[in-house]
């Protein structure tokens, strides 16, 4: 789409215009970038952790013990486990969740825009092939950022499956043994 604007006002208030636009993405881009970054590192950490208490309850099931030998240990595995889980509340509390719901909504948002010119769009080839190309690279850093995040939660629910065998394989109550996190919730 070609305007009649004059070689003037697009020196003076086009290049600045364009100029001001690119340097604010890729400010944001940056920010975006190292986000991404800390976010996987510190899901990384939570996942190491989670693995550790992992091993330990996994060691305990190999051992032969009396049941009386083993609740201290177990007893030690829990608090370790609650100390993760409580950590992880305070990282969605303070900043994560607020994070993952707007990268969600506009990863998502750009994504279905993306498919939408893609399929329903008239355009020229070349343009069609941009938007395919943007949208191979957009859906994988999503998918990226979120497995992240889902690491957490698998390794997560490995911890409830062992302390689940532990228990049954040695006859105890779990509810002797409960995980004691307290939840917050937010009224809005």
């Amino acid at each position: 789409m070609i305007n009649n604007y004059s070689l003037i006002e697009f020196i003076f208030v086009g290049i600045p215009w364009l100029a001001l636009s690119l340097m604010g993405g890729v400010v944001v881009c940056r920010i975006l970038f190292w986000q991404f970054i800390y976010f996987h590192i510190i899901c990384f950490y939570l996942t190491l952790n989670i693995r550790q208490v992992n091993n330990k309850i996994i060691d305990l099931l190999r051992l032969k013990n009396s049941k009386k030998d083993n609740r201290k240990p177990i007893r030690q595995i829990i608090h370790d486990f609650t100390d993760i889980l409580t950590e992880i509340n305070e990282y969605n509390d303070e900043f994560w969740s607020k994070f993952i719901l707007l990268v969600t909504a506009v990863f998502v948002a750009i994504i279905c825009a993306y498919l939408y010119q893609i399929i329903f769009g008239v355009m020229d080839i070349i343009l069609r092939l941009v938007f395919i190309y943007l949208s191979l690279t957009t859906i994988p850093i999503y998918f990226f950022f979120i497995l992240s995040a889902a690491s957490v939660t698998a390794e997560e629910e490995r911890s409830y499956h062992l302390m689940y065998k532990f228990f049954n394989k040695m006859n105890l109550d779990s509810t002797k043994f409960s995980i004691n996190l307290k939840m917050k919730v937010n009224k809005s």
